[in-house]
C-alpha cells in the first residue's frame, strides 16, 4: 500500500506564482511515484474555510504533516490574533512564523515534519511615486530580515539553518522538484511511526555495544562506484572515474582522503557504511553507480555522514556519449564531484565553518583557527575580523611551522588594508611577509599561494600576483573558490572581461554545490560593474545577494545605488545602517573606499552617490 505523505506549505501572500509552482511539483512528484506515495499538499486556498474562525485552526497544522516547505521574499505577513499565542504567551509575528515555528518544534520533539526553506532573490517591483507602498513594502522587508535573523542567524551572522535561494520561477521549480524528490525518497526508507507500547518493548530489548565515535575531521573514504550497467567493459571507466576522484580530492588540503588500495578491498560487496567508517576511520563516505544504455551515461553520488548515515549531499549527472569522449566525462565529472565535496565552499568546508562557530574558542586547533577566518569572510563583520586576527596569531604561536595558519593571518592582515577593519601599522607589510612564510612552509597548497597572489595584488604588484595565481589555479583547478578569487583580481586591475569570465565560472561551481549565497566579496565586482556603468537597478540587486549585512561596504553600496535611484526608503535605511556600524565614516570614506574598490573613477562615481544620499565625505583625512 502507497504511503501517504503531507506536504504543508507556508508562505506570506507575495508567492502566489510560487506557491501554484510548488502545488505543481508535487502534482508531477505523485504521477512519478505512483504506487509508492501519495502526495498530500495542504493548501489553505483550496479549502473551504469559515467565516467564524482563523484558517490556522481550519487546516492541517505543520505538526501533522511530514513535510512543511516554507517559501519567502519580500514580506512576513501580519500579526496573528490574540487566540493564537506562543507557549511563552506573545503573538506570532504571522501566520509564517506561527507556522514555521510550530514546524521547528514539532520537529526537535519527534523528528517530523522535515522543513525545506526557500527565499526568492532580488527586489519587488514597487512604483516609487506611492510612497505609502513603498513604506509598506520597506517595512515588510525589514520585518522580515528581522525574524530571520532572529530565528536562522546567530549573533555574528552565520546561518544556524539551511536554506535556499533562487531567482526566478523556472529555478525555483526546478531545485524544488529535486529537493523534494530526494527528501520523498529518503522518507519512503524511513520506518513508519511504530505505536508507543510497541516502540516501549523495542526500546527495552538488548542492544548491542556503542561503536567508537568517528573522528571529528574532514576526512572522507571514496567507496568503488557501482556498475550497474552488468557489462564488464564499463568497469574500466568505473573504476578510473572512482580513481580520478579520490585524486581530485587529495588536491583539495583541509581533506584527509583515505588511499584507493584502502578502499577497493570494498568492491564488488554489500556494506554498512557505519561499519566501514570505523574500520577505515573516517567520518564521511562518497559512494555512487554508473549507469550506461547505448549512448547515454549516468552517474550518482551520495556523500553521507558516517556517524548517523543521513546524506549531507546527492546529485545525478547524465551525459550523451555521441557528444563527447568517455575519457572527457570522466575528467569532467570527476572535478565537479570532488570540487562540490572539498572546496572552501564545498559540502564539507561548510559543515566545518558552522560548527567552528559554536566551538569554545580558546581551545581551537589549527585547523579548526582557520576554518574560524574563513567564517569572517563570510560575514564581514568588524567584530569577526578582530576574535579571527587573535584567534589565528594564538594559532601561531602554537604552531608556528603551519603554512596554513600563516596563510589566513596573510588574509586577517589583508583585511586591514581593503576592509579597513581593525587596521594596525603596515598590514600590507605584514601580509607580504606571512604569505611569504605560508608559501616557505607548504609551497604545494593552493591556501598559500592565494595568499601571497592576495598580498600582492593589494601592495599594486601585479606581475608577482599574476605569477602566484597561476600557480593557484594549476593546484586547485577546479575550485569555485579559487577561480573567482582569481577572477577578483583580474578585474580589479583592469582586466574586466578576463576577470568576469573567471567570477562566472567560479560561481557557477559554487551554486551548484549549494543554494546558499556565495561569500558576499566576490559579488562585489558585479556591484562594481553595475554602477560604474549607471545600471543602478541592477547594482542594487546586487547588495541582495551578499547576505553580509554587518559589512559597512554593503550598506555603503546599498546608499549610494539607491541615492542614484531616488528610492529615499532604502537610502534612508542604508546611510543609517552605515553610520551605525562605522560612525567615522564621513571622515574616512576616500580612503577605505579607495582601498576597497581601487578604481579611482568607480570611487569618485561612489562618492558621488553617498554625497548625493547626503553623507557629508571629508575632502581629505
Amino acid at each position: 500500500m502507497a504511503r501517504t505523505l503531507k506536504i504543508f506549505i507556508s508562505s506570506p501572500g507575495d508567492v502566489i506564482p510560487e506557491r501554484e509552482l510548488a502545488r505543481k511539483v508535487i502534482g508531477e512528484l505523485n504521477e512519478e511515484m505512483m504506487g509508492k506515495v501519495f502526495l498530500v499538499p495542504v493548501l489553505w486556498e483550496k479549502e473551504p474555510l469559515l467565516a467564524s474562525g482563523t484558517f490556522q485552526t481550519q487546516i492541517d497544522s505543520p505538526e501533522e504533516t511530514e513535510i512543511l516547505l516554507g517559501i519567502l521574499w519580500s514580506r512576513i505577513g501580519s500579526p496573528l490574533p490574540d487566540s493564537i499565542l506562543r507557549p511563552d504567551g506573545s503573538r506570532y509575528d504571522s501566520g509564517t512564523a506561527f507556522e514555521f515555528e510550530s514546524a521547528l518544534a514539532s520537529h526537535q520533539k519527534k523528528g517530523k515534519p522535515d522543513i525545506l526553506l526557500y527565499r526568492k532573490l532580488g527586489a519587488p517591483s514597487v512604483s516609487l511615486d506611492d510612497r505609502k507602498e513603498l513604506a509598506e513594502r520597506l517595512e515588510q522587508m525589514d520585518r522580515l530580515d528581522a525574524y530571520i535573523k532572529k530565528q536562522l542567524m546567530a549573533e555574528d551572522g552565520s546561518y544556524l539553518a539551511a536554506f535556499h535561494t533562487f531567482e526566478t520561477e523556472e529555478k525555483f521549480e526546478e531545485i524544488l522538484k529535486t529537493h523534494l524528490r530526494k527528501l520523498i525518497l529518503r522518507q519512503l526508507e524511513e520506518p513508519e511511526a511504530t505505536a508507543p507500547e510497541v516502540a516501549q518493548e523495542e526500546a527495552q530489548e538488548e542492544t548491542p555495544a556503542e561503536a567508537l565515535p568517528l573522528p571529528d575531521t574532514l576526512s572522507v573514504a571514496v567507496l568503488p562506484f557501482n556498475n550497474m550497467s552488468q557489462d564488464p567493459e564499463q568497469e574500466f571507466f568505473v573504476d578510473g572515474l572512482t580513481e580520478d576522484i579520490i585524486t581530485e580530492l587529495s588536491r583539495f588540503k583541509d581533506l584527509d582522503v583515505i588511499a584507493r588500495n584502502s578502499t577497493f578491498q570494498y568492491k564488488g560487496k554489500s556494506v554498512d557504511v557505519r561499519e566501514v567508517a570505523q574500520e577505515l576511520g573516517v567520518h564521511y563516505i562518497l559512494e555512487g553507480s554508473v549507469r550506461k544504455a547505448g549512448n547515454a551515461l549516468r552517474v550518482t553520488g551520495q556523500l553521507l555522514d558516517a556517524a548517523d548515515g543521513s546524506h549531507l549531499w546527492a546529485e545525478t549527472y547524465n551525459r550523451d556519449l555521441s557528444e563527447t569522449t568517455i575519457f572527457d566525462v570522466q575528467d569532467e565529472l570527476s572535478g565537479q564531484i570532488s570540487s562540490t565535496i572539498g572546496d572552501l565552499w564545498g559540502v564539507l568546508g561548510q559543515i566545518r565553518q558552522g560548527r567552528v562557530v559554536r566551538e569554545n574558542l580558546d581551545t581551537l586547533d589549527a585547523d579548526q583557527s582557520v576554518a574560524y577566518g574563513n567564517a569572517y569572510f563570510r560575514t564581514g563583520s568588524e567584530e569577526d575580523h578582530f576574535k579571527a586576527r587573535q584567534i589565528i596569531e594564538n594559532a601561531l604561536e602554537k604552531d608556528p611551522n603551519n603554512g596554513d595558519v600563516w596563510a589566513q593571518a596573510a588574509n586577517l592582515y589583508m583585511a586591514e588594508h581593503w576592509c579597513s577593519h581593525n587596521p594596525l601599522p603596515n598590514p600590507l607589510d605584514r601580509c607580504l611577509k606571512a604569505a611569504q612564510r605560508a608559501v616557505e612552509l607548504d609551497p604545494s597548497s593552493d591556501r598559500t599561494y592565494a595568499s601571497l597572489a592576495t598580498a600582492h595584488h593589494h601592495r599594486n604588484e601585479m606581475r608577482a600576483s599574476r605569477a602566484a595565481a597561476d600557480q593557484v589555479l594549476k593546484i586547485a583547478p577546479n575550485s569555485g573558490m579559487r577561480t573567482a578569487q582569481i577572477g577578483r583580481f583580474y578585474y580589479e586591475t583592469g582586466d574586466h572581461e578576463q576577470g568576469m569570465k573567471l567570477l562566472d565560472k567560479g560561481i557557477d561551481a559554487m551554486t551548484r554545490i549549494t543554494s546558499s549565497p556565495v561569500p558576499g566579496f566576490f559579488r562585489f565586482c558585479y556591484f562594481v560593474d553595475h554602477y560604474r556603468n549607471e545600471r543602478y537597478e541592477k547594482a542594487l540587486e546586487e547588495t541582495s545577494k551578499m547576505a553580509m549585512p554587518k559589512f559597512w561596504a554593503v550598506q555603503a553600496f546599498v546608499t549610494a545605488a539607491s541615492a542614484m535611484l531616488d528610492a529615499d526608503g532604502e537610502t534612508e535605511s542604508g546611510k543609517t545602517k552605515l553610520l551605525e556600524l562605522w560612525p567615522e565614516f564621513p571622515s574616512k570614506a576616500r580612503v577605505a573606499v579607495c582601498n576597497l574598490v581601487r578604481e579611482e573613477e568607480v570611487v569618485e562615481c561612489l562618492i558621488k552617490g553617498l554625497e548625493k544620499a547626503g553623507i557629508k565625505i571629508h575632502t581629505t583625512e
